[in-house]
C-alpha cells in the first residue's frame, strides 16, 4: 500500500487558456474550472496534477444537483482521489500528463451517479494499493539502503543532521509534506546534510536543528536539550525553511574553505 499526501495549490489568479499535451504542444483549454494539487511523494514522475471540469459540465450540475462553483474544488479532490487509487479514467480524460478532464462523460461519483465530493479538498491524504513505501510502516531509525540516497546524501558522517520530530498521537500529514520541502530544497542546494523524519522516541544525541509541531516543543526540549528546536506555527511554505538552508549554506562555504586550506 502506498500512501500519498495531497494539499491544494491556490492558482485561481492565474486564468488556465492553454495545457500542454503528451508531445509538448500547447493547445487551447476547454473553458471550465480548474483545481491544481502538489502530491508527494510523486506519482508517475508528477508533482503537481491540474484538475479541469468543462463549463458545460459546471452548469449541468448546478441544473440537475444544485452544484455551485464554491463545490467544484470538492469535486475535483475526488477525481485527483480516483487517479491516485488507480481508478479507471479513460485515455481521453487526460489533457496531458498533468492534467485530468472531468465532464459528463466521466466524473467521481457517489452511488446516486451524483458527483462525489471531498470532505476537505485543501488537504488529505490518499491510500492507494499500488506497492511503496507509507509513514505507517516507516522505521525511522533503520539505516537507509546505502543504494537509496532519497533519504539522505550526507557526504561525511559528521554531516549536520536536520530532523522533523513526530510521535505516534502527533503526526500531521502535513508535517511530511513540510519535511519532504525541505529535504528537497536541500538536496537542491547541493548540501551535505541528513534530512531525516524521526519519532522523538528515537532521537539521536547530535542534531543540528529539530523541527517539530507546536504541541511537541514541550516535550522536544526534555529530550534533547542542547539543541536547536523550532516549533513550527506553519508546517508547509515556513519562511523559516528558507532561513535554516541559508544558514547551511554559511556553514558548508566554511568548512569547504577549512578543507581547502588544510
Amino acid at each position: 500500500m502506498r500512501t500519498f499526501y495531497v494539499r491544494r495549490k491556490d492558482l485561481s489568479h492565474v486564468p488556465f487558456q492553454y495545457y500542454v499535451n503528451a508531445d509538448g504542444a500547447a493547445r487551447p483549454l476547454d473553458k471550465g474550472y480548474t483545481s491544481t494539487f502538489v502530491i508527494m511523494p510523486v506519482k508517475n514522475d508528477v508533482d503537481e496534477m491540474h484538475v479541469h471540469i468543462v463549463g458545460a459540465f459546471t452548469r449541468e450540475m448546478e441544473e440537475r444537483w444544485g452544484i455551485t462553483e464554491p463545490d467544484l474544488l470538492r469535486i475535483t479532490a475526488k477525481a485527483l482521489e480516483a487517479w491516485l487509487k488507480n481508478e479507471p479514467i479513460p485515455p481521453d480524460h487526460f489533457y496531458g500528463p498533468g492534467m485530468i478532464k472531468v465532464d459528463a462523460d466521466w466524473y467521481p461519483r457517489d452511488l446516486d451517479n451524483s458527483p462525489a465530493m471531498a470532505a476537505d479538498p485543501y488537504s488529505f491524504m490518499v491510500e492507494s494499493d499500488e506497492p511503496g513505501p507509507s509513514i505507517m510502516d516507516w522505521e525511522p531509525d533503520r539505516p537507509s539502503d546505502p543504494a537509496d540516497d532519497s533519504a539522505r546524501d550526507p557526504q561525511t558522517e559528521s554531516a549536520p543532521l536536520i530532523v522533523f520530530g513526530f510521535t505516534g498521537d502527533v503526526c500531521p500529514a502535513l508535517l511530511i509534506l513540510g519535511y519532504e520541502q525541505f529535504r528537497k530544497h536541500a538536496m537542491e542546494k547541493g548540501l551535505g546534510i541528513n534530512v531525516r523524519l524521526i519519532a522523538l522516541s528515537d532521537l539521536p544525541e547530535q542534531i543540528h536543528t529539530l523541527f517539530v509541531p507546536p504541541q511537541l516543543a514541550h516535550a522536544a526540549r526534555q529530550v534533547v536539550p542542547t539543541s536547536r528546536i523550532i516549533a513550527l506555527e506553519e508546517l508547509i511554505n515556513n519562511p523559516i525553511f528558507d532561513a535554516v538552508i541559508e544558514a547551511l549554506e554559511r556553514e558548508h562555504a566554511a568548512a569547504q574553505k577549512q578543507i581547502e586550506r588544510a
